[in-house]
């Protein structure tokens, strides 16, 4: 049976936290630098989860991951976004002419 990844794309800081503490889970330092980096801005901070969720997904793909769910927490214009922002990753791969196959 297929093993999906899962990614939960991290657009508020205080619901991240309070996961981290009751699962006891740590986040990566690139991410936690983003968090502190944006704590003050919730808009940027969206926009720097989805980037960072978006460049999780586009590392697994590359890697050979077929399955992906996103864990979006009922924000479904967080899912349209990485969504769309897959797309315009996948159809650059398949229209550049420099590239010798598609890698999503």
């Amino acid at each position: 049976m297929p093993i999906s990844a899962g990614i939960m794309p991290v657009v508020n800081k205080n619901q991240i936290e309070r996961i981290v503490t009751l699962c006891g889970a740590s986040l990566p330092k690139k991410f936690v630098r983003i968090l502190h980096r944006y704590a003050d801005d919730p808009r940027s901070l969206e926009e720097a989860g989805i980037a960072y969720a978006t460049d999780q997904i586009v590392d697994l793909i590359a890697s050979g991951v077929r399955g992906i769910h996103l864990y979006t927490m009922n924000k479904a214009h967080v899912a349209r976004k990485i969504s769309s922002n897959i797309e315009i990753l996948r159809e650059g791969f398949v229209n550049d002419k420099n590239s010798e196959g598609a890698l999503l």
